[in-house]
């Protein structure tokens, strides 16, 4: 099975499903493989389940634990979120386990929305996903726990849906962690919590 097809039957046969580019093409390309996108939607980073085995039980500590966020005085606050390494290899060898129990060659290891007001949300979203990773950015922690697989950069893939509105990316994406829970007993690796339907 193909990483578009592992995405398709979660997500269904009615959306087209876009992208198959590592985090280092779309980087060293200048996020050139991005700059079509002029939609919001909802995108996901695949793995392939061989290559995860390999280096599950060398997941380390994150260099992005750190989150500044304004509080309503305006002022800049550093919020540390530990990712503990344990919990994460557990929680990647039990997805792993139950990708291959399905038949499954790979499996998403995050699913997240763009809801911006402009045209460029998905463009936007995962440049700063991607600079995040790359320590050239500060504001995008959640899914950080991608960049603690060794190799993340070289061995994940991009892939996204375009959809027309902001609704419709946040509750497609709360769907899905939804039904990504019920099919593998757990929200994907890089998904902190579970999002709410609006």
């Amino acid at each position: 099975m193909k990483e578009k097809e592992l995405i398709e039957r979660l997500v269904g046969e009615e959306y087209e499903i876009e992208g198959g580019y590592t985090i280092n093409e779309i980087y060293s390309n200048g996020y050139n493989q991005l700059k079509s996108l002029k939609s919001n939607g909802v995108y996901f980073v695949v793995g392939k389940i061989k290559d995860l085995k390999e280096i599950s039980k060398n997941v380390v500590d994150g260099a992005t634990t750190e989150i500044k966020k304004k509080n309503k005085k305006g002022e800049t606050k550093t919020i540390v979120k530990i990712l503990e390494v344990s919990e994460l290899k557990s929680k990647l060898e039990e997805l792993e386990k139950s990708s291959l129990e399905n038949g499954e060659d790979f499996i998403i290891l995050y699913i997240g929305s763009a809801t911006r007001n402009n045209n460029n949300g998905l463009y936007e979203r995962i440049k700063e996903y991607i600079r995040w990773g790359c320590c050239k950015g500060q504001n995008h922690a959640g899914g950080r726990a991608i960049w603690q697989i060794p190799e993340c950069k070289e061995l994940l893939k991009f892939y996204w849906i375009k959809l027309d509105t902001k609704e419709a990316s946040k509750n497609m994406e709360a769907d899905l962690i939804k039904k990504y829970e019920k099919k593998y007993l757990n929200i994907p690796f890089a998904n902190m919590k579970r999002e709410k339907v609006r």
